[in-house]
């Protein structure tokens, strides 16, 4: 999850990683149901995401490189 706080004030971790499997549960039951109301995500083709890959690409690899 995305530490907002320390962006702003540059303390703290800029991300945090869930191990909790009950909130893990919750915050994937509470998606699952955020997608079925349309008005709550955007759809994006394949050249908006090449896009925002390039813009957030250390941010995608950081996070996907995470113990």
């Amino acid at each position: 999850m995305k530490n907002y706080s320390a962006y702003e004030t540059g303390i703290g971790p800029h991300l945090y990683i869930i191990h909790d499997k009950e909130l893990i549960r919750i915050i994937n039951a509470s998606t699952a149901l955020s997608l079925k109301n349309p008005t709550l995500y955007r759809e994006y083709n394949s050249e908006a995401l090449e896009q925002l890959l390039e813009k957030y690409k250390s941010l995608i690899y950081r996070m996907m490189h995470m113990a």
